[in-house]
């Protein structure tokens, strides 16, 4: 068996398994809109979120990729509020299901599938792509690369979030109430 160098590596994650990350369903969704460097202010650079892509190896054996906001630099622009989504407790969960045994109910449980990405975003958020990402972007939309730029050495794109994406503080807050209207 061969060993496979760090470079072939690299070029295996890039172009088969990010390829079959979110970029795409993003796109069909409607969840971003590529914005020109130049319409942009230096404070909305620098406060624009990171795209994180992430991988992980399901149970099955499968190959998960997601596109993720770093929004850690977001935690103290609003109000716990504002941001909370609420989540049953396990001990309520348990005595809920304890009744429905008891009462011999029906139970259904319901996934809202990417709720997140269903639900507006009113807030002015800018997420950037960088380096491979861009690359990957553009191959999807060759659109994007009008608005692809270098910027300290590196690949960077910018978009605006239309809808709420997993990562940024107030998305759980913006999906919560998306959910609710269904």
């Amino acid at each position: 068996m061969q060993c496979a160098d760090s470079k072939d590596i690299k070029k295996l994650i890039f172009e088969k398994i990010l390829t079959q990350m979110t970029a795409k369903a993003l796109e069909d969704l409607g969840v971003f809109r590529a914005k020109s460097e130049k319409e942009l202010t230096r404070e909305q650079k620098g406060e624009a979120l990171r795209a994180i892509n992430l991988i992980t190896k399901k149970r099955d054996g499968r190959i998960k990729g997601r596109t993720v906001a770093d929004g850690s630099v977001q935690k103290d622009l609003y109000e716990k509020s504002q941001t909370a989504s609420p989540t049953i407790s396990t001990d309520a969960l348990l005595i809920s299901l304890i009744v429905d045994a008891h009462e011999q109910r029906d139970v259904a449980v319901a996934d809202v599938v990417a709720v997140y990405l269903k639900a507006d975003m009113n807030d002015y958020t800018l997420l950037k792509f960088t380096g491979k990402s861009v690359d990957i972007m553009c191959k999807m939309n060759p659109k994007y690369e009008e608005y692809a730029i270098m910027e300290s050495g590196r690949k960077l794109l910018y978009v605006q979030l239309l809808k709420a994406l997993y990562g940024c503080v107030v998305s759980a807050y913006y999906g919560m109430n998306y959910s609710r209207g269904i």
